[in-house]
């Protein structure tokens, strides 16, 4: 009899979690389709000359404020809170600056707690290769777009210093550790740490526009620095052109992983001053955005090839061999294409050095013998080499005491990084 009790409540309990399992699993694709069927914008007929002299009136008055009272103790208190990784605030912040980060208590009235906790989710799986694609796909395109390339450019936090890698490291820890912050469980919840993050780098926008906009920015040329263009082509880069990437390198998504990690950005995007009207109801209109606005921008520059050179140093240079470049510049080449790879300046393999990739792919994957195709090997390659480069970004970022890059150990178990991880 005992036994029959047993067997009744462990079935039960299974029953239950099975129930809420497929409950969740309901509400996420009721919600995603609700938002994939929600008419898409004509991003055509937007007004982009005009939003490159838009910035965010709301930081910058803050930031201009802030500045203005030359109160040291307020400034210091203010590089304190938006450098530290942390949902703590110090007291003695001004009023209007914690009155600013309060509003991150309070989520959007259109945000969806399913769609949040399955972005989530999409995230703690392919978290890893989404590093990869930012490096090899994210940053690259936003490169290829001259005028935003010239503001990262000018503010020399993406370029060489001196022949030291560090503010390049700094600026690539700061964006890969955003996007942990913000996309990790929990980080988009009321006052979590990814918002948080989202208000900080909206602050950080406005005090380099302060500074640029003391020195000789030309606004008639390049457009308002970190304008709501460059702003919205950066959120989409991070986005749904980030699932172009993962497609490509061959990961299976779902409609509703990818309308569920587009909402996450979309909160991501109100948090960080994007103007409602450059936000997309949904995953195909935030791709129509992407696209929208890189065909308005790309242009070759001299500054988007001094990034994108710095940006393969950086990423070989993470791989502790040298010989790696080859598969980062055909891997950058896929992800983008040929003719923005031109552009950027990233080098053409040759036939030569595809043999060598063929046997540095070997040496990584343990004896292929044939390869059916480029693309294939890339594909085959990408897992063992972003856990390769996310090992070094632990490594090489964590050595310094002024650069850090933090994975929750969860998600270094999950990747399959991390001390833990490398015995």
């Amino acid at each position: 009899m005992e036994y029959i009790l047993i067997l009744l409540v462990g079935a039960g309990i299974v029953y239950y979690f099975y129930q809420n399992k497929r409950k969740t699993e309901l509400a996420v694709a009721k919600a995603a389709k609700e938002w994939a069927d929600k008419p898409g914008h004509n991003w055509k007929t937007v007004d982009f000359a005009a939003k490159r002299q838009q910035q965010d009136p709301r930081a910058d008055a803050l930031i201009g404020k802030l500045f203005a009272s030359k109160n040291a103790l307020h400034l210091n208190k203010f590089y304190e809170a938006i450098q530290r990784t942390s949902t703590e605030l110090p007291e003695e912040l001004p009023e209007d600056i914690k009155a600013y980060f309060e509003e991150g208590d309070r989520l959007p009235e259109w945000a969806n707690q399913d769609l949040i906790k399955r972005g989530e989710e999409f995230y703690i799986e392919h978290g890893g290769m989404i590093a990869l694609v930012l490096c090899a796909k994210s940053l690259p395109e936003c490169y290829a777009c001259a005028n935003g390339a010239m503001v990262l450019y000018k503010t020399c936090r993406l370029s060489e210093q001196n022949g030291s890698l560090n503010a390049f490291t700094r600026r690539i820890a700061e964006t890969a550790q955003f996007i942990v912050n913000t996309m990790s469980p929990g980080g988009l919840s009321p006052g979590g740490l990814g918002i948080r993050s989202a208000q900080k780098v909206r602050l950080i926008h406005a005090t380099i526009r302060h500074y640029l906009h003391k020195g000789e920015w030309d606004a008639a040329k390049y457009g308002e620095p970190i304008n709501q263009q460059d702003m919205a082509g950066t959120l989409m880069s991070f986005s749904p052109l980030v699932i172009q990437g993962l497609e490509k390198l061959g990961v299976n998504i779902s409609n509703e992983e990818k309308e569920a990690y587009s909402h996450c950005w979309r909160i991501i995007g109100h948090f960080m001053g994007l103007d409602e009207d450059v936000l997309p109801n949904n995953m195909q209109d935030a791709l129509n955005l992407g696209n929208t606005i890189f065909d308005d921008q790309k242009e070759a520059s001299d500054e988007g090839k001094k990034l994108t050179a710095s940006l393969i140093d950086f990423m070989t240079l993470m791989s502790e061999n040298g010989e790696i470049h080859i598969i980062v510049d055909d891997l950058l080449r896929m992800l983008i294409g040929d003719d923005t790879a031109d552009m950027i300046g990233v080098p053409p393999v040759s036939q030569k050095e595809e043999y060598k990739a063929n046997q540095i792919a070997r040496e990584f994957l343990g004896g292929w013998e044939n390869f059916i195709e480029r693309h294939s090997i890339l594909r085959a390659l990408a897992r063992p080499i972003n856990k390769i480069f996310l090992n070094g970004m632990l490594r090489v970022m964590n050595k310094g005491e002024k650069i850090h890059f933090f994975i929750p150990p969860s998600l270094q178990k999950d990747w399959g990084v991390g001390p833990e991880n490398n015995s």
